[in-house]
């Protein structure tokens, strides 16, 4: 008699087969499904350290043209000027403060730069551009502007905001942003919740909430260290919320130069 499976046997082993298929499925999917998380965890934090990375190395080069000069004489005029005076110089376009520029304060002309800050914005001057293009109006001076806006893009959390870094390699304007053709605007991290910016001077313990080197009572003064505090919330609801705080010393010791 010629031998084989009876129908009982095939019916086992299909079953047998079936769970052992139903166990690779599952165990294939739960790797690609921590593959995912795990991939998703690692973007959201290393664009967390980026963003806290990009924005220090800005305000840690802070800058302002005029520390080129420490020590000025209002009265001296360089050779190679005419009779143009410090009042002249102040009368004109030159004596007139910007969004990110103070007036002149001697006959050299140089500005000292402005800065500003709130608890969700900060702008400034600084020198963090790099300079690739040799026939580009832009010098290795920038201004910068740090702000918080609603996130408008379709996978958006709720209530989520976008920290946008807008840089303009074109220092030395006054024309508005907005026309500028070097001005870039970089989204630097989404899914920020809440964003505090506050403000030390030396030998002050309590910080400010707002900065303004053109008001009376800090005038050409800059922060000795910015404090950033920033709530965010990962993606896909994973629970990768957190709570990130830094501080970043500007060099000069918050003390710009005297004229």
């Amino acid at each position: 008699r010629q031998g084989g499976f009876t129908l009982l046997e095939i019916l086992i082993s299909i079953v047998i087969l079936s769970f052992i298929s139903i166990g690779i499925y599952r165990a294939t999917t739960g790797t690609f499904r921590l593959r995912e998380t795990l991939s998703a965890e690692s973007d959201f934090f290393n664009s967390v350290r980026m963003a806290m990375q990009i924005l220090g190395r800005d305000v840690a080069l802070v800058y302002s043209p005029a520390l080129l000069l420490p020590q000025v004489n209002p009265s001296a005029r360089p050779i190679a000027w005419s009779t143009t005076t410090l009042e002249q110089l102040q009368s004109g376009e030159l004596g007139r403060s910007s969004e990110f520029w103070n007036p002149v304060l001697s006959i050299t002309g140089i500005r000292p730069s402005r800065f500003q800050g709130t608890e969700t914005k900060m702008s400034f001057i600084a020198a963090s551009h790099v300079r690739v293009y040799r026939e580009s109006p832009e010098s290795e001076l920038a201004k910068i502007t740090y702000e918080l806006v609603p996130d408008k893009t379709e996978d958006a959390l709720a209530d989520s905001y976008v920290l946008d870094k807008t840089e303009d390699s074109n220092a030395f304007t006054d024309d508005d942003g907005a026309k500028s053709e070097t001005r870039r605007t970089f989204p630097l991290l989404r899914g920020v919740k809440k964003l505090s910016f506050q403000y030390y001077q030396k030998d002050k313990e309590k910080p400010v909430k707002s900065w303004d080197n053109e008001s009376t009572d800090l005038k050409n003064l800059y922060p000795t260290v910015v404090e950033v505090t920033f709530e965010v919330k990962g993606p896909l609801n994973l629970g990768y919320d957190g709570i990130y705080k830094f501080r970043t010393e500007i060099p000069f010791e918050g003390i710009a130069a005297t004229f």
